[in-house]
């Protein structure tokens, strides 16, 4: 069990966050990104919960990105209007 956990936080870095931001014009510095990372850290387990349920074969990096993207746009920080950079892959 601890090497899968080892494995999701290698997973997820706070430079995804910056990465996503990033995509949708956003300057990831100063308060944006301590905003950012301070919603993304609320919602740690949630994350590992989902790439938990992720089969092997799927792209965690991309899972990542396109879980971070969802939480931002839904807390308000990624305006909705943008659209979505990150797809979430395919089982």
């Amino acid at each position: 069990m601890f090497r899968e956990e080892e494995k999701m936080d290698e997973d997820w870095k706070p430079g995804d966050v910056k990465t996503v931001l990033e995509a949708h014009g956003l300057l990831p510095s100063g308060p944006l990104l301590e905003e950012a990372l301070g919603v993304a850290s609320l919602y740690a387990d949630r994350i590992r919960q989902l790439l938990s349920e992720l089969p092997a074969s799927v792209s965690r990096q991309k899972a990542v990105l396109a879980i971070l993207e969802e939480g931002l746009m839904q807390e308000g920080i990624i305006p909705s209007r943008q659209g979505r950079k990150f797809a979430m892959p395919a089982k």
